[in-house]
């Protein structure tokens, strides 16, 4: 597969031929590493590196050491195609291409893969959720009886088989951190602790939280698979937690951990919907400097709550520099939050959020500007009740 970007030396050229595989270990089948020359007469052989998520970003100068496989059809590819992989198939076959080309690939012959680590690596990458899970359960169920500890057992499937995939996931969203995250994580390894018989977390660095709602969206699906396949697998829950500070060693902030799980709790204990938006934020106005990773962590039952949620995250990102921002931002926002609710929404909005933001000066004008604005029947019917909370 394209290697990632390491160094600022890479070749200049804009395009390359794929020519060639570099097996570097005597397994097979196995993954390998695209080689590609810049000339037909060049004897020097170069590698693609992704620097966004996919996308080929230039190509790096490589001494290949293991064995050299030619393609029997070469191909061209340029600065911005998608990202090239390469297999050895079980017969010792190269093929390179597109992730979709090499999927195809390994699916003609992945069920008469014999080693089961190697089949598993094969069904993570062609996202095989069945075979991934069916392969996996074997896997854990050995080495829990090598091993007589089954929590013991499944950290070390986590470790071995779960984390480098979730890290890959949340890299994509955060493509200009790829380069940090993975090779740091890949060095140092992830710290996973087993909480309960039950319960497994996997803790990353705070810098990988997500901070946008685009990066949010963008893996929520993979990753939630990739921890679905491991709870099949050991039967531990598995979840991402985040801790704050620079050195991957730092021992995980428990304290602040539980105080937001706590707050999240009592949040989705609340109801209707437009409360729990509301009681979020006010959460953010009293504590700013932990809005962010609260809002990270927040998931709710309702489309409304989970939208709101988005775009108040998008708020607390853009004000983290200066938390005295934050109420002026919110404010600003009040009418969006009560125009992305159904009509027959609104008045409760208006009324829930008076209830729990009237303390605050520049919420309390905005939503009192909306309620002498609005001839919408549903505000009319809550603008008495809703005023005598408004304290400005």
């Amino acid at each position: 597969m394209a290697m990632k970007r390491n160094s600022p030396d890479q070749y200049a050229s804009r395009q390359a031929t794929i020519y060639a595989i570099l097996v570097p270990h005597y397994m097979t089948p196995g993954f390998a590493i695209p080689l590609a020359r810049t000339s037909e007469n060049s004897n020097s052989a170069y590698t693609p590196f992704t620097s966004d998520p996919g996308i080929i970003g230039g190509f790096l100068p490589l001494m290949p050491h293991g064995r050299v496989i030619e393609l029997k059809k070469t191909f061209e590819v340029q600065i911005g195609h998608e990202e090239v992989f390469a297999v050895v198939d079980h017969l010792g076959s190269p093929s390179a291409g597109p992730k979709k080309e090499i999927v195809n690939v390994i699916n003609g012959w992945i069920n008469d893969v014999k080693q089961h680590v190697c089949q598993l690596n094969f069904a993570l990458f062609c996202e095989n959720i069945v075979m991934a899970c069916d392969v996996g359960k074997k896997i854990y169920l050995n080495k829990a009886s090598e091993l007589g500890d089954e929590q013991a057992a499944a950290r070390w499937f986590i470790s071995a088989f779960i984390c480098i995939p979730a890290i890959r996931i949340l890299n994509a969203g955060h493509s200009q951190t790829k380069i940090f995250t993975e090779q740091r994580l890949t060095q140092s390894g992830a710290e996973i602790v087993i909480e309960s018989p039950t319960k497994a977390q996997i803790y990353l660095p705070h810098e990988m939280l997500p901070t946008t709602r685009m990066q949010r969206e963008y893996y929520r699906k993979d990753l939630g698979n990739t921890l679905k396949i491991a709870n099949m697998c050991t039967g531990f829950s598995v979840s991402i937690n985040y801790r704050s500070g620079d050195n991957i060693g730092d021992a995980p902030q428990e304290g602040r951990l539980k105080s937001i799980d706590n707050k999240i709790s009592k949040i989705q204990l609340a109801s209707p919907q437009e409360k729990r938006v509301a009681i979020l934020i006010s959460s953010c106005l009293v504590n700013p400097p932990e809005a962010v990773d609260l809002l990270n962590i927040y998931e709710d039952s309702s489309v409304y709550a989970n939208t709101a949620v988005n775009l108040l995250l998008d708020i607390a990102n853009n004000a983290r520099s200066d938390s005295k921002k934050l109420p002026f931002a919110i404010s600003k926002e009040i009418p969006r939050f009560v125009r992305m609710a159904y009509p027959r929404q609104r008045g409760r909005v208006i009324l829930e959020f008076a209830r729990e933001l009237g303390g605050y000066p520049e919420l309390s004008r905005a939503i009192k500007q909306i309620i002498y604005n609005s001839r919408q029947r549903e505000i009319e019917d809550v603008s008495s009740e809703a005023l005598a909370h408004l304290q400005y």
